[in-house]
């Protein structure tokens, strides 16, 4: 059975063979990680990157100007400086329990994240980045939090924890407003429709439930006989993007969510537009949507990320971009930049414009403000030098290996990157 990917008036589905279960929160042993280079000769080789004990990033996401890229680490949160390629600061703090799972910028120095640990508590935690500061914490959840999401209005949060809960806070009042205990298993998909009156989130075990924010009621709930790994409104508000896990490809049910009960029965009932996208042997685990639902990216298990236009079936791009699990996929707010991150806790930045790889960002050790940041022609930066190695230095060109330490020049292709160009717009001056 294959992975396949269905659209169905504005909805999109992703379904695989893989049963995929909660990431693990464990902290991998200390390794070496390859980063492949190409030389402005086109000849090409490995860079080796000794890294310490290092967590996995589960979380991303970019501040409100797209400068700052937030990564969640275990008992940590990373912020790194995208422009010019570095690390920061690193906000640590007693009360950051366990992995932080999900993060959102507030504005542009606040962030509100969920962390916790398994099977014991969880916690959502309001952090002024300014002050370096924890600026008011929630009261202790069932379980960890696996997702957050802010309102498109920035008065309301909702977290989600594994255990299947979902709480609402009043961030004006840093009050709760509601606690929904319709799901049973762990929250794997949250998100805020763009009016701010429904939420969608989606659990582990199957479960979707549309919640009518406005009189606090089930607006619509379904049942799935696949796991659920994502939700997310489109723009217009008036279809979702659902990522699923399934066993069974023909149980899937095409959904829409529109603005009526109504309207979704007859959809549910009509599946003459349905279209199924065969994702080959990939095996889809994230999931973003990008300008208005025409393009989505995907990222799977087996560390590559899909580029599918979802109005065609057949076209589409296949990139290696990880050695390992994709866990995390966000886009810049500007929809210019897409953020991969793996188990391996490697970061890695590039443009929807074109697709291809800018820079990857590497935290050497877990606690430890040490990093490197490698451009794809083996340009790099790092917090100390002779951080990075070369796998057979026969492959380097011998006048390359000073030159490449060159900070100046990594800054200098990044202002240079079509950042600013858009699939259906000409690149602006």
């Amino acid at each position: 059975m294959v992975g396949t990917l269905i659209k169905y008036l504005g909805i999109i589905i992703m379904t695989s063979t893989l049963y995929v279960n909660s990431f693990a929160q464990t902290i991998s042993s200390p390794k070496n990680i390859r980063v492949p280079v190409t030389f402005g000769n086109k000849s090409k080789a490995t860079a080796l990157v000794h890294t310490g004990l290092k967590a996995q990033i589960t979380g991303l996401t970019f501040s409100k100007d797209d400068k700052w890229l937030a990564a969640g680490g275990y008992g940590e949160i990373i912020i790194w400086n995208i422009d010019q390629p570095q690390i920061q600061k690193i906000f640590r703090s007693p009360a950051i329990k366990g992995h932080v799972r999900s993060l959102q910028f507030l504005n542009k120095y606040t962030l509100v994240i969920g962390c916790g640990n398994p099977g014991s508590f969880g916690q959502v935690h309001i952090i002024d980045l300014n002050s370096n500061m924890i600026t008011y914490s929630f009261a202790k959840t069932k379980d960890i939090i696996t997702k957050v999401a802010i309102s498109p209005d920035k008065n309301t949060v909702a977290a989600g924890d594994a255990s299947g809960q979902v709480y609402i806070y009043n961030l004006k009042e840093n009050q709760l407003i509601k606690h929904i205990d319709k799901l049973q298993k762990e929250i794997t998909g949250l998100a805020f429709r763009h009016d701010t009156t429904k939420l969608g989130m989606c659990s582990i075990d199957g479960h979707m439930l549309v919640w009518n924010l406005n009189d606090h009621s089930s607006f619509f709930a379904d049942k799935f006989s696949s796991q659920l790994m994502g939700f997310s409104f489109l723009k217009n508000g008036n279809s979702a993007a659902i990522a699923i896990s399934s066993k069974e490809s023909n149980s899937i049910k095409p959904i829409a969510i529109y603005s009526n009960q109504s309207a979704i029965k007859k959809i549910k009932k009509n599946g003459n537009n349905q279209k199924i996208f065969n994702l080959e042997q990939h095996r889809p685990l994230t999931l973003e949507i990008m300008n208005q639902g025409k393009y989505a990216f995907i990222g799977c298990t087996d560390g590559s990320l899909m580029v599918k236009p979802t109005n065609n079936a057949n076209a589409h791009k296949i990139i290696r971009a990880h050695h390992d699990w994709i866990t995390s996929i966000r886009l810049s707010n500007n929809e210019s930049k897409l953020a991969t991150a793996d188990a391996l806790g490697v970061i890695k930045i590039w443009s929807t414009a074109d697709n291809r790889l800018v820079i990857t960002l590497i935290q050497l050790c877990n606690g430890v403000e040490d990093w490197l940041a490698v451009t794809p022609r083996g340009f790099y930066c790092s917090s100390t030098p002779d951080l990075l190695e070369w796998e057979d230095k026969e492959d380097v060109p011998t006048h390359l290996i000073n030159q490449l330490n060159n900070p100046n020049k990594v800054y200098e292709l990044m202002l240079r990157q079509p950042f600013k160009k858009s699939r259906n717009n000409k690149r602006q001056k």
